[in-house]
């Protein structure tokens, strides 16, 4: 066995040998990669989206990958390349993870089912729209019930619409006026953009002015936006 290499830790022989340690003992001794048994995702109980690294976005396969992929630890392995397959069911989700890489010229090849744990709470915009919190007014007006009920309900379908990108983009409440309704909207934005398609669909006649209603931590005004639309 003379100028032979054997594995200090259990003297094996004639194997792939990954820093002076024998594949087995190596990883062993050294994992270069840690996948966990869970992954714990925080989910909003009212828009759903979930939290990945401070931002809520739409809980799609690419999404929960990302949360699992944010978990696995990888380190002291060369050309590492992460393959993580999402499935299941809501509330009974797993994820099939396979994890390839070269350490001394040694391929390697980790591979694992984990669960993910699904952890309700509520976002900062739901719990904005729950607690009766606006950013815009839009007075529909019409004297036609007809075109004022296909108005809020095109409206309603807008928002409804802008919902992915705009967690604040829904109505907060719509109170019943004479000739109308005042719709109170979540989002300055999404009321913007309803509003201007609005007018293109039903020729409207739009009128907006701005209320200023405070100051936020970092010094700017917080102003409420008021958008007239008579139909």
């Amino acid at each position: 066995m003379k100028g032979e290499d054997f594995c200090p830790l259990c003297g094996k022989t004639k194997v792939p040998f990954i820093r002076g340690l024998c594949r087995e003992c190596f990883l062993k001794k050294n994992p270069p990669v840690e996948i966990p048994d869970k992954v714990a995702f925080r989910q909003c109980s009212g828009c759903e989206k979930i939290l990945i690294s401070g931002k809520t976005i739409v809980p799609d396969e690419q999404a929960l990958s990302k949360a699992v992929e944010k978990a696995i630890k990888i380190r002291g392995l060369e050309k590492p390349a992460v393959d993580i397959k999402v499935s299941g069911q809501e509330g009974l989700l797993s994820a099939d993870v396979t994890v390839k890489g070269i350490a001394d010229s040694v391929p390697l090849l980790f591979r694992k089912t984990i669960s993910l744990d699904r952890q309700l709470f509520q976002c900062d915009s739901c719990m904005r729209l729950r607690s009766d919190c606006w950013e815009a007014k839009v007075q529909l007006r019409s004297r036609e019930r007809k075109a004022l009920e296909t108005g809020l309900a095109r409206m309603q379908g807008l928002l409804d619409a802008g919902r992915e990108q705009d967690s604040l983009s829904a109505v907060i409440k719509a109170v019943k006026v004479k000739n109308g309704v005042d719709v109170f909207v979540g989002s300055k934005r999404a009321a913007y953009h309803a509003v201007k398609q609005l007018r293109l669909d039903f020729n409207a006649e739009v009128k907006q002015s701005f209320k200023l209603v405070g100051v936020d931590k970092s010094g700017k005004q917080r102003k409420r936006a008021t958008y007239s639309v008579r139909l």
